[in-house]
């Protein structure tokens, strides 16, 4: 699963915040994304320098509409 950067709920997704399905699926008791998408507000937290990537593809993906995150993540996706 090279493509994946990163994952909620043990979901996991690709830089355009698409759903990678895997084997784990099957073992999930819980919401799916597509699920979580259909939510009001989904709030994503992370900080770090390498959480920036994931939270793009959260963000680009409608899998988050409320980010909570440090100021060198926010700058940096503020740049693209």
């Amino acid at each position: 699963m090279a493509s994946v950067v990163g994952d909620i709920a043990v979901q996991f997704f690709d830089k355009n915040g698409t759903t990678i399905r895997s084997a784990v699926d099957a073992q999930i008791i819980g919401l799916d994304i597509d699920d979580i998408k259909k939510i009001p507000r989904v709030i994503g937290v992370a900080g770090g320098s390498d959480k920036t990537e994931v939270l793009r593809a959260a963000l680009s993906g409608g899998l988050i509409n409320v980010m909570i995150t440090d100021d060198g993540v926010a700058t940096d996706l503020l740049k693209d």
